[in-house]
């Protein structure tokens, strides 16, 4: 029996030997060198250190590129010299993961002194430079460094850990397209900006962050810009404010298309009180400048202290599925605004704690804490002035759940009689009701016809206030026998003076058929 004993060139890229094999090696072994063998060392000044990274990093092919390894241990280095904008798919690796927040470190450590960005990814080439990696690194910023790792287009950060920089851990800057983090660690930024991430640019899209933490920073994760991004398995907790910040700086900034997918936001806003998860837009003006596309499934909020969970001022079509909310503010589990929160839907979720309807709960949202002020416990419009007509949430339970809206003069009159014109059987939820403009004459309100209930009584709104009052199903039942209006009372009686309008949004339930078919 004859044996084969396969040749190969690796340096000039192989072939196989005739007989068993046969078939040509074509892709050349990407070269690896150490760090250490062009002076990278414990004991060196942090500029000799820097400068040996670099040239071990420049040793590479412009074109093929290469990996640099750095052995276990910590090591001072300066930074504004390690520089991976101008190559090509370069790897920088240390010993071992460093993903989470071990002391004493375990793996190698970049232990920066002076500079402003750690490690430099940013192309600003326009992608002529892309595919660079950093994985098994722990950055340490000292509280000198102002970014620990800066990047964008097509590179890589895989168990990684940043800790301890002045303004941003990670920045993704502009043009981040197809940028990858996994396994990160980012925490304890807080000397300057202090956030976790920071993403912005007019270009920033397609974007992952998978299995990662941001954690005891001032922000956990800050988002200018994004479209098409994906976080999922991310935990961001006990940052000093906010776990999320989504802000969209100006109308030509995407924002939109963002996935957040087993996300869990923990003990967030540790100094005053805020709120854990924040939405908001520098221009309000349409619905097309403000973020929009949000998506947020299997998602967790546990607000710490008197903190709020949620607090949407401006977007243009955000869900929540199987959202948790929990702990903070027992008063104000969120707060959505009356004129730049627009379409927004929770599908299956819960607040778990709150007590009491302020800035309260949506239809499909149940509250464990106080069952009696689930589904539309006082919240403002959750779809914005012009859009809240003949609103649908769907629920469980057979039953569908909409809005009936109208628009009423205020006359020279004792009364005026509402025609929110809610069906028999239909189960009234709740309702608000606003003005638009201050008046001076208090009113009450109540149910009229085939349900009634006080709304309100003796209240004098200024511009866009609402009035909120849920129907208390304990006090009275909240199925109607026949249409069902509101009527506006002058408190104390008298007349009205006559000017301006109000609006009322009235909500209730309906059985909904079984079998639509014929």
């Amino acid at each position: 029996m004859t044996t084969l004993t396969p040749q190969f060139d690796l340096k000039n890229g192989g072939t196989t030997p005739t007989g068993a094999i046969n078939r040509p090696i074509n892709q050349k072994l990407q070269e690896i060198v150490s760090a250490n063998d062009f002076g990278f060392s414990a004991s060196a000044t942090a500029a000799d250190n820097a400068t040996a990274l670099q040239n071990a990093i420049n040793s590479f092919s412009s074109t093929e590129g290469g990996k640099v390894y750095i052995a276990r241990g910590i090591y001072s280095i300066a930074a504004d010299v390690v520089n991976l904008s101008t190559v090509k798919y370069v790897t920088i690796e240390g010993a071992a993961p460093a993903y989470g927040y071990d002391t004493p470190y375990p793996a190698t450590v970049l232990s920066f002194t002076t500079g402003s960005i750690g490690i430099n990814m940013v192309d600003a080439t326009g992608g002529t430079y892309q595919g660079n990696r950093l994985c098994n690194l722990m950055i340490q910023g000292n509280d000198v460094l102002d970014e620990g790792v800066k990047l964008n287009d097509n590179v890589v950060l895989e168990d990684i850990s940043v800790v301890n920089c002045k303004n941003y851990g990670i920045h993704l800057a502009n043009a981040t397209n197809s940028a990858i983090l996994n396994r990160v660690t980012s925490y304890h930024h807080r000397t300057g900006l202090g956030f976790g991430l920071y993403v912005d640019g007019q270009d920033t899209t397609v974007y992952t962050v998978t299995n990662s933490n941001f954690r005891a920073n001032n922000k956990g994760m800050k988002i200018h810009a994004g479209l098409g991004c994906v976080f999922q398995n991310v935990v961001c907790e006990s940052n000093y404010q906010e776990g999320l910040y989504l802000y969209r700086p100006n109308s030509s900034t995407p924002l939109g298309l963002l996935n957040f997918i087993d996300v869990y936001f923990e003990n967030n806003w540790q100094g005053s009180p805020g709120a854990a998860v924040v939405i908001d837009s520098a221009t309000h003006d349409t619905g097309a400048s403000v973020a929009g596309g949000l998506i947020f499934t299997n998602v967790t909020i546990a607000a710490a202290g008197s903190a709020q969970h949620l607090d949407i001022e401006a977007a243009n079509g955000v869900d929540f599925y199987n959202t948790t909310m929990s702990g903070g503010n027992t008063a104000q589990g969120m707060y959505l605004s009356a004129l730049w929160a627009r379409r927004v839907f929770f599908h299956d979720c819960q607040l778990v704690t709150n007590t009491a309807p302020s800035f309260g709960i949506l239809s499909g949202v149940i509250n464990k804490g106080n069952p009696s002020y689930s589904a539309l416990a006082g919240y403002d419009s959750t779809m914005g002035w012009s859009g809240v007509y003949n609103r649908v949430f769907q629920t469980s339970g057979g039953y569908v759940q909409t809005v009936s809206y109208v628009s009423q003069p205020i006359t020279a009159s004792s009364s005026i009689t509402v025609p929110v014109a809610v069906p028999a059987n239909a189960v009234l939820l709740g309702t608000q009701i606003r003005v638009d403009s201050t008046i001076s004459n208090a009113f009450d309100a109540a149910y009229s016809g085939g349900a009634t209930q006080t709304i309100t009584t003796g209240v004098t709104p200024n511009k866009n206030i609402r009035v909120t009052g849920l129907f208390d199903a304990h006090g009275a039942t909240a199925i109607t026998s026949t249409t069902t209006n509101v009527v506006i009372t002058r408190s104390g009686g008298g007349s009205f003076s006559a000017g301006g309008s109000l609006s009322v949004w009235t909500y209730y339930a309906y059985a909904q058929d079984p079998d639509p078919l014929p």
